[in-house]
């Protein structure tokens, strides 16, 4: 995004990888503990506070067998907690739905990920190779340029 500026926006639909909350989840897939609640808990701190989200979000990554109280006490260290607690849980819970059911379609043809969504039609699953074939791939779908 930062090298072609207003050309680009990345949208990330938060899918927890946890048969608790995601029936799709494929038969043989690994179940992702508390990852239906760390889901919720990054999306009301997206909607309290969303220049804060990618640091929590990287953080959830990075520790990915922390506890959920880890998880939930850097949320609160990171956002307000009057902001955090006035999130509307209907909101979040018809937005994971919505990316529940989005995933569902996007996994039919393979459970690969991530997913890459680029225009209407055009889904890349998996890793691309490195940043350049990323990058030759969207400049020739999206038709951008530096």
């Amino acid at each position: 995004m930062a090298k072609y500026p207003g050309q680009l926006a990345v949208i990330v639909l938060p899918v927890p990888l946890e048969r608790a909350c995601n029936p799709h989840l494929l038969a043989g897939l690994k179940d992702h503990p508390n990852a239906c609640k760390f889901a919720e808990l990054s999306l009301r701190v997206w909607r309290a506070h969303p220049e804060m989200f990618a640091e929590f979000h990287r953080s959830l990554f990075e520790c990915r067998e922390q506890p959920y109280e880890v998880a939930e006490a850097m949320a609160y260290s990171l956002v307000d907690p009057d902001k955090l607690d006035a999130v509307d849980d209907v909101w979040i819970k018809d937005l994971l739905q919505q990316n529940i059911t989005d995933y569902a379609s996007f996994v039919a043809d393979t459970p690969v990920m991530p997913k890459l969504l680029i225009k209407d039609s055009l889904i890349v699953h998996g890793k691309t190779k490195d940043g350049e074939t990323l990058e030759t791939l969207l400049q020739k779908h999206l038709r951008i340029s530096r």
